[in-house]
């Protein structure tokens, strides 16, 4: 008996030892510690500060909680050299300290001395940050009081024949931020041959940057290798989004002035490759051509349902189609209907998001649910209320108190504009 209560107290040592060093401790605001208390902390414990600003409605931030701050090795550094302070930026504390470090978007990353003055801060989950490795490499020139690499001191290091794969990683991203074009085809390949064949496709940040930032033109290297692999890249086993892809990659190709002969050549190498869904990802990139090219709101709200009732897909929310029927005078009943589980699945995913909750309202309002609309409102009232009288509500969103009151006694709700 003795020896198996002394067996359950190592293993739950054990347990608690590992928990103890198992991903980064954050102090939050969420638990009412303000950012005087953490400078506080800093300096009785001789640590610089790591600041967190996210939100409750951003991907990003919650997958670089999941694949990096979640990390032993990660915690460990982190633990030992800084005080982490979490900060929701859209509740009490962390709207102040947002609008103090003049935070624009998510996830922004801060790093301080021990006295609070600024080292150095990132927005988004970048290459530089956005793996274990990469993040423990740039944390450790802060720890080290090195000078950060600037973009131009990645570029000369390439010049001069670095090859190794996680500096070019970091490259790809960085030269991807500074010119805003798909990586080089000669450069994606570089990185990818130095990548262990085992190992090519394991990470999920990498499959990421082969899919949406490299220049995967039809009949290239990289091309080749996403569809040689397609069983490896899990965002395109679903049908809308090879659609997507198709249409995106149409979409770059254009930007790169392709004549017409060209295009519609490489508009025949999709179909062929993709023969389930070529010809969709086709017609679908000439439908927001035609937009672009000035079709009217109207015919571009009846070609685009038509084309999804035709294929049985689901609204997409990446050509932001449920912001544009938002200002449209004409969009009809039944186009709420269609594109409302989608709008609901924004509004589940950012539940403590005002707009999102807004727009949810509205399309339950203009779909026919007026008392499921009220009912949202009610549940919300004080999250949307705020937003709505806050400066960035009123530069944002200006009507948005108007159209709560008029959906709550039930009358016609208007177009929403923004700005």
């Amino acid at each position: 008996m003795k020896k198996s209560i002394l067996n359950i107290t190592v293993l739950i040592l054990h347990v608690f030892a590992f928990s103890q060093t198992e991903g980064i401790k954050w102090v939050k605001t969420t638990e009412g510690k303000t950012f005087e208390q953490v400078k506080t902390m800093a300096k009785e414990q001789n640590k610089q500060i790591f600041l967190d600003f996210f939100t409750v409605w951003c991907g990003p931030c919650r997958q670089m909680d999941k694949n990096v701050f979640s990390k032993q090795k990660i915690g460990e550094v982190y633990n030992t050299h800084f005080i982490n302070y979490k900060i929701d930026a859209e509740k009490t504390i962390g709207i102040e300290l947002a609008n103090f470090f003049k935070v624009t978007g998510y996830p922004t990353y801060i790093y301080l001395d021990v006295d609070g003055n600024l080292i150095t801060r990132r927005l988004g989950a970048e290459g530089e940050i956005n793996t274990v490795s990469n993040m423990l490499v740039f944390t450790q020139q802060i720890i080290n009081g090195q000078k950060l690499k600037t973009f131009t001191d990645y570029q000369r290091e390439y010049d001069n024949g670095n090859r190794e794969e996680d500096f070019l990683r970091i490259y790809i991203s960085k030269l991807h931020k500074e010119t805003k074009k798909t990586t080089p085809t000669e450069l994606t390949m570089e990185w990818v041959n130095a990548i262990p064949e085992l190992e090519r496709f394991e990470n999920k940040e990498d499959r990421k940057l082969l899919i949406f930032e490299s220049n995967a033109k039809p009949g290239n290297e990289v091309y080749k290798l996403i569809v040689d692999n397609l069983e490896k890249f899990p965002y395109l086993h679903t049908k809308e989004n090879k659609i997507n892809w198709i249409k995106n990659g149409l979409n770059a190709h254009k930007s790169d002035s392709l004549s017409t002969a060209s295009l519609s050549f490489l508009k025949e190498i999709y179909i062929h490759d993709f023969p389930e869904y070529g010809s969709v990802g086709v017609e679908y990139f000439e439908l927001l051509e035609a937009r672009r090219s000035g079709m009217s709101d109207k015919d571009y709200l009846k070609g685009y349902f038509d084309f999804v009732k035709k294929y049985h897909l689901k609204p997409t929310t990446h050509e932001f189609i449920y912001i544009e029927m938002l200002g449209m005078e004409m969009a009809k009943k039944e186009h709420f209907e269609l594109v409302l589980p989608e709008v609901k699945k924004i509004a589940q995913d950012a539940h403590e998001h005002a707009v999102s909750q807004f727009i949810y309202v509205y399309f339950l309002y203009k779909s026919g649910k007026q008392e499921q609309a009220k009912v949202h409102i009610n549940k919300n009232k004080d999250l949307l209320l705020s937003f709505a009288k806050s400066d960035k509500g009123h530069r944002f969103m200006p009507n948005m108190i108007k159209q709560i009151k008029t959906i709550e006694v039930g009358g016609k709700l208007n177009p929403i504009s923004f700005f």
